[in-house]
């Protein structure tokens, strides 16, 4: 039972690590979907690093030497994390907080930094405990403690989103780690100095084979292929194949359901779960599930959810569902597959750290092509169509040892993987526009007539009219929040600083003037040469009357940084338009993010926040302006009726400020659904218009957020409806902004 304890505990520690490492360091890099895929490369990595060290233990030492110089490094390890604990006042944060620049190499030296010895020496127990319980448990089957593990890492995901996020501040979090990491090396040493591990004795060949006789048979009755006859030369290579294609299952549907759904640890772990979940289920043995009419059932089932997946479109009104539910079946159906192949083929128990070794490998292997190949060969999702034509192959692989009906059907099932894998790939090749792709993601731009659109998958950044280029479109509009706030200010100043975090077309800059200053903040360089003041394709910058200044970085780190340098930039407007739609890079809503764009405004200036979002970004927004004190407007401009411009969209923005006179203004109030300050009004006045604050929840902070709590959340605007309705109020503009009786609507 200890055995099983510790490979449980082990893997719960390094899979609660995987999403807090993740959630630390992702919005530094952009916080969109492609870097936590790095980071998923660097968790496999790290796997791999640890099982090569468990194999070298495994061949060079005797199971007691390997013990002792396991429990050394791993009080080393600890001893380690105490002394950046005690310098800098948390075990695992201080080595994130240095700025990172941009990019892959950057993002992977910083996880490597922060955790790369720790990880490496969890990843390691696993296959140890399970090589100390063979050698000293003769005629009893290890591979259960895999299942053990598995089930572990499947705890510690789960542990994260549900428990350690929204319960513990993020240096808790990491504190919590450093004490369960505690626990688990007394787990170690106890084990050790109650009964020493010994290897089998050269009298004890008969328990060995006992050992991998029951391995074979554990539920099914007969010997499997690997243990009733030796391995071929060809098994390890597919091994590592089955494994790759595993792991390329896993990132592509990641990638996909993270960039057409949301970019927050949630999504990032369902997949993984599910991925998990499969090896529990398969090495566990109970139920069979690699042998019989399950590889039918499997494949089946893949070919099946991989077509609705493909057949799904982001403009559909039921996308997200449709993408869950046949992205998780296509997960967990082809990772089902891989690793039922990799069990009918495992090993006898001497090759147990090798088999591993290969397995990480593969994993690696499949990583690597999705988290850096990929991204740098193909313009679009490729490397889903590739994962399924791999599964493909895993199938035609499981025909071996099938006879009969099964044998056809399995070959059939393969096919439609095969159909499933090419309709993909054709699907993604097949649009007329323009697709690039980075780091950062997948841009597309289109030409339809005399308009050219940017979009993000399902994200529109914006539209050009070649007839009218310097008229803003789409969410930019006169009438939107942010032509009302230029117009309003051009009113006041004759001239104006502008700045703006993320770039997008730049529909922004049109508003500009001969004498105005418009500073972007981009973090993605492709962005940058598509819409930038050199570029040919998107002229808006090129062209702008107003001078135009633009920064490549992280919007907030690189604020932060001109602060440092005494470059406060004294905006008169403060535009952040980061949040691309359902990507939700948190650390731009914080009450600290906040603090530092006020210290770039003006005395008088506005922090203006575009909140035309799925999720309920407008609602953390207002959490922050509440702690600040601050007073402002949200600024809703709908469709327009019957058509009447298709390239006006509805848009909604939060205008924040410590100065009401500037939001008294006719032009704002005639936009104005809400407005909000530092005290609520009790009582209500005639002719007021709606609503006027919400109850706020707890304000999010660098130390304390949630992302997932954004999926059960409703947006601002739903809620202000709500109470709009419960009390029918007159949708009449107030007055005079400071005379509007603030409320809290009903929850």
């Amino acid at each position: 039972m200890i055995y099983g304890l510790l490979s449980f505990l082990g893997a719960f520690i390094l899979f609660l690590f995987e999403p807090f490492l993740g959630k630390v360091l992702t919005p530094r890099f952009g916080g969109g979907a492609s870097v936590w895929i790095v980071c998923m490369l660097f968790f496999q990595v790290v796997l791999l690093g640890g099982y090569a060290y468990a194999h070298v233990l495994s061949q060079r030492m005797e199971s007691r030497r390997q013990s002792r110089w396991h429990i050394s490094l791993l009080w080393a390890t600890l001893a380690l994390m105490g002394w950046a604990w005690l310098r800098h006042g948390n075990p695992l944060i201080a080595d994130v907080l240095p700025e990172p620049g941009e990019g892959v190499a950057t993002l992977l030296w910083a996880l490597a930094r922060t955790a790369g010895l720790p990880m490496v020496v969890l990843a390691a127990t696993s296959p140890l405990v399970q090589s100390w319980f063979a050698r000293s448990h003769g005629g009893r089957t290890p591979y259960r403690l895999y299942a053990w593990s598995n089930a572990g890492s499947l705890g510690g995901l789960l542990a994260y989103p549900f428990g350690a996020e929204p319960l513990l501040s993020t240096p808790a979090q990491g504190i919590l780690i450093f004490l369960l990491l505690l626990v688990f090396t007394l787990g170690i040493w106890a084990l050790h100095s109650g009964r020493p591990i010994e290897d089998l004795s050269p009298a004890e060949p008969a328990a060995e084979s006992a050992l991998d006789g029951a391995t074979a048979a554990m539920g099914h009755g007969q010997p499997s292929v690997a243990s009733a006859q030796p391995a071929s030369l060809l098994t390890p290579w597919l091994w590592v194949l089955a494994s790759a294609v595993g792991s390329m299952i896993l990132m592509a549907i990641t990638n996909k359901m993270t960039m057409e759904i949301a970019a927050i640890p949630l999504l990032w772990i369902l997949p993984l779960m599910l991925y998990l979940g499969t090896f529990i289920l398969v090495f566990d043995a109970k139920w069979k599930l690699s042998r019989g009419w399950w590889p039918v059932v499997w494949l089946g089932l893949f070919a099946a959810a991989a077509f609705l997946s493909i057949l799904s479109r982001p403009a559909s009104n039921h996308h997200v569902l449709v993408l869950l539910l046949g992205g998780s079946i296509t997960t967990f159906a082809g990772c089902t597959v891989c690793h039922g192949f990799l069990f009918e083929s495992r090993p006898m128990s001497p090759g147990l750290t090798r088999f591993y070794l290969l397995i990480a490998t593969g994993g690696v292997l499949g990583g690597l092509f999705v988290a850096l190949v990929a991204p740098l060969a193909f313009n679009s999702l490729y490397e889903l169509g590739y994962a399924m034509l791999g599964v493909a192959a895993v199938g035609i692989l499981s025909v071996r040892g099938l006879s009969g009906m099964k044998r056809a059907l399995v070959t059939v099932a393969t096919l439609a993987c095969v159909v499933a894998g090419g309709s993909s790939l054709w699907d993604e090749g097949s649009g007329k526009d323009t697709r690039l792709r980075n780091f950062y993601g997948i841009l597309h731009v289109k030409r339809i007539g005399n308009l050219l659109v940017l979009t993000n998958l399902k994200t529109v950044h914006g539209f050009v009219d070649f007839h009218q280029p310097r008229v803003p479109l789409a969410y930019y509009t006169p009438t939107s929040g942010i032509g009302r706030i230029l117009s309003m200010e051009m009113g006041r100043k004759q001239r104006l600083k502008v700045g703006v975090v993320g770039l997008g077309v730049g529909s922004v800059v049109d508003y500009g003037r001969k004498g105005d200053h418009y500073v972007f903040y981009e973090i993605n360089p492709l962005d940058i040469a598509i819409a930038g003041p050199k570029s040919e394709l998107i002229p808006l910058l090129k062209n702008a009357d107003a001078s135009v200044e633009v920064v490549e970085g992280d919007g907030r780190v690189c604020l932060e940084q001109e602060l440092r340098q005494g470059k406060a930039r004294g905006f008169d407007v403060l535009l952040i338009d980061a949040f691309a739609g359902d990507s939700v890079p948190w650390h731009l809503l914080t009450v600290e993010a906040f603090q530092t764009y006020l210290r770039h405004l003006a005395p008088d200036g506005l922090l203006v926040l575009h909140v035309s979002n799925p999720l309920p970004v407008d609602r953390i927004a207002l959490d922050s302006a509440k702690a600040l004190n601050l007073y402002g407007a949200y600024l809703f401009d709908p469709e327009l009726p019957g058509g009447q411009n298709p390239w006006h969209r509805s848009s909604k923005y939060i205008v924040l400020t410590r100065d009401t006179a500037l939001l008294n203004t006719p032009i704002i109030l005639q936009s104005a659904v809400a407005g909000f300050g530092p005290r609520i009004y009790r009582g209500e006045s005639e002719g007021s218009a709606r609503v006027a604050f919400l109850n706020a929840d707890r304000p999010w902070l660098d130390s304390r957020n949630s992302l997932s709590q954004l999926l059960f959340q409703h947006t601002a605007m739903e809620e202000l409806s709500r109470w709009d309705s419960k009390h029918r109020l007159s949708s009449a503009a107030p007055s005079a902004f400071s005379a509007l009786p603030l409320r809290a609507p009903s929850r």
